[in-house]
């Protein structure tokens, strides 16, 4: 567990020491959802201007067979990355943040590493970081990513810890 510890240390670190490059998304806003290996739902993104590369981002998303409400929410840098071989515009994301989840009676928790059934409805806070791809489209307002979301629960542990999705997004630009 103390490695995850240093593992969000130093991606927090990394967020706020690499160069930035502007030329980065072309939005301020983007609305959509999010398909991922445990939870899916909601997402939405938010840049201060189009030529910011630091934004936010909020999710709202339920754990699949678990009955679980789960709120993100992400400090995000966002780079644009060239590539002669692809020719599209494609953009690297990487960020902290935090969560808070709610889950039904019956989920569990790690407890001195075993299984401990939670007998009520259970909560658990914990820190995130998020490191991913996304690729907006010229000739739609519409944004394609895929992002890797490690996590750790401070309250309450539970069995995973790390989330691989999907989203697609509506950009205002």
């Amino acid at each position: 567990m103390k490695f995850k510890n240093i593992y969000l240390l130093i991606a927090s670190a990394l967020m706020f020491s690499l160069p930035i490059n502007t030329i980065a998304q072309d939005y301020t806003t983007a609305i959509g959802i999010k398909a991922g290996k445990f939870s899916s739902g909601l997402s939405a993104r938010y840049f201060f201007d189009t030529s910011s590369s630091i934004g936010l981002e909020g999710n709202l998303t339920f754990k699949k067979n678990f009955g679980t409400a789960l709120a993100t929410v992400f400090v995000e840098r966002q780079t644009g990355l060239r590539n002669r071989i692809l020719q599209a515009p494609i953009d690297f994301i990487y960020g902290v943040g935090a969560h808070v989840a709610m889950y039904k009676e019956g989920y569990y928790r790690i407890r001195n590493g075993e299984k401990d059934q939670y007998y009520g409805k259970g909560m658990s806070i914990g820190l995130d970081a998020i490191v991913g791809l996304e690729h907006p489209f010229s000739f739609a307002p519409l944004t394609v990513g895929i992002e890797v979301n490690p996590f750790y629960d401070i309250v309450n542990p539970g069995p995973e810890f790390v989330d691989i999705a999907v989203s697609v997004r509506y950009a205002f630009r």
